[in-house]
C-alpha cells in the first residue's frame, strides 16, 4: 500500500521520501547546494497504488513537523522576493478557501516531501465517518464527519469509515484506528458564502 509514480525527468518516485535540503533550483539561493533532485517546488506528478487507484501529488516545503495522514493547508508567504508555499496543519480557519492536501510521510520543519491533492488518501480522522459522507475539520490536521459550520473540506468525501483493511490475502493492510480513506479532488477549506 504505497503510491509510486514515474516522471520522465525524475524516474520512479517514492512519495514517502523526505528531502532535508529541497529541490535543486529552489535551494541554490545564497550558495546553499541543492539535494540533486531535479524536481521543482510545487511540482505535480501522478502516481498509482494497486488498492487505492491513481492520485496526484505536489512537492512542497514543510512549514511544521508533520506526520503521515495529517491534513495540511498550503499557506503562501513572500520571503526574500520569492513566493514560498508551505504545508502546515489545517487549522480549520472558517471560510479560508485555502488549498488542502494530505501528507504522505512525516518530516520536520524546513524539509521537503509530497502531499496528495487528488485520489484516495489515507487520512487522520476523529470518530467513525460514513462512506460517501462529507468531510469537516475536527482538530488541527484531523477531519471528521461531524458538521462544523464554515469548516467543510470542499471537493472531498469519505470513501470508508476508520480502521479498515485494504487489499486482500498476503497483501492486505489494515490502515489502523484513527485513519480512514478520503477521496480528494483538489480540496480546499470552505470559502466565504454569499
Amino acid at each position: 500500500m504505497a503510491y509510486t509514480g514515474f516522471d520522465p525527468i525524475l524516474g520512479v518516485v517514492n512519495f514517502t521520501d523526505i528531502d532535508p535540503v529541497g529541490p535543486g533550483p529552489f535551494s541554490l539561493v545564497g550558495s546553499v547546494t541543492g539535494a540533486g533532485r531535479q524536481s521543482f517546488y510545487l511540482e505535480e506528478i501522478r502516481g498509482y497504488d494497486g488498492n487505492l487507484g491513481g492520485g496526484t501529488f505536489q512537492y512542497v516545503r514543510f512549514g511544521a513537523t508533520l506526520t503521515a495522514g495529517q491534513v495540511v493547508q498550503l499557506s503562501s508567504a513572500l520571503t526574500n522576493g520569492q513566493v514560498v508555499v508551505s504545508a502546515i496543519l489545517w487549522t480549520g480557519t472558517a471560510v479560508s478557501g485555502q488549498p488542502i492536501g494530505v501528507v504522505l510521510a512525516g518530516g520536520a520543519t524546513g524539509q521537503w516531501g509530497w502531499v496528495q491533492v487528488q485520489g484516495n488518501a489515507i487520512v487522520a480522522v476523529s470518530g467513525s465517518p460514513t462512506a460517501n459522507g462529507p468531510v469537516y475539520w475536527q482538530a488541527n490536521g484531523v477531519v471528521s464527519s461531524t458538521v462544523v459550520a464554515s469548516k467543510q473540506l470542499v471537493n472531498s468525501q469519505f470513501a470508508t469509515t476508520n480502521n479498515v483493511t485494504i487489499g486482500s490475502g498476503a497483501s492486505a493492510v489494515a490502515i489502523g484506528a484513527g485513519f480512514a480513506i478520503v477521496t480528494l479532488n483538489r480540496p480546499y477549506g470552505q470559502g466565504a458564502i454569499t
